[in-house]
């Protein structure tokens, strides 16, 4: 598989004790809203191969990691890409 940053930094926050999953917000943006929406890492219920699957109140949504555009921890972008990346 290809160099896929959003999914090491998932599986990195998923196993290190080091450092703390709920201070990292997420960011993807939707083609059809024409907006960025944000999640928690608490919010990922599973990764399904290069997609996320985030809980909803409504159920669950996949994400396909190259629609997330930014990872900020606390306020500090960890990963920021452009949308013209997309």
């Amino acid at each position: 598989m290809a160099n896929n940053p959003i999914l090491e930094l998932v599986q990195r926050l998923q196993w290190d004790k080091n450092d703390d999953p709920k201070q990292y917000t997420f960011y993807y943006y939707d083609a059809f809203a024409r907006q960025k929406f944000g999640f928690s890492f608490s919010d990922i219920k599973l990764v399904d191969g290069v997609n996320l699957v985030l809980r909803k109140d409504d159920g669950t949504v996949s994400i396909p990691t190259h629609r997330v555009i930014e990872v900020k921890k606390g306020g500090t972008y960890v990963i920021k890409r452009d949308l013209k990346e997309l």
